[in-house]
């Protein structure tokens, strides 16, 4: 049995000498493992553009958790919110390559 403690979460990342970010939420929830410790420890996220990005700059220097919540569904609409809000989709330097859902 785990002793984690089920905190889905918002987070942003970013590499600040290229001045690109990423935005997302981790939630976990058919596991229910999500967690902000996870956080680059055993969380990465699973968009393809920041694995390209990590592959050739290395990792990010910016790791910061937004906000926690009680349920996976609070932490998604806040992520679409956002990224809606920004256009991050629409913008070229977001490496978002939607503004949320899926």
């Amino acid at each position: 049995m785990s002793d984690v403690i089920y905190k889905p979460y918002t987070y942003i990342i970013g590499w600040s000498s290229l001045k690109v970010w990423y935005f997302g939420c981790e939630v976990g929830q058919k596991t229910k493992t999500a967690n902000p410790d996870n956080l680059w420890t055993i969380y990465f996220t699973s968009s393809p553009r920041v694995k390209e990005l990590r592959a050739t700059h290395g990792e990010p220097d910016i790791l910061k958790v937004c906000k926690v919540f009680e349920t996976a569904l609070e932490a998604l609409e806040c992520e679409r919110n956002y990224l809606t809000r920004i256009n991050a989709a629409g913008r070229s330097n977001w490496l978002n390559m939607h503004n949320g859902g899926k």
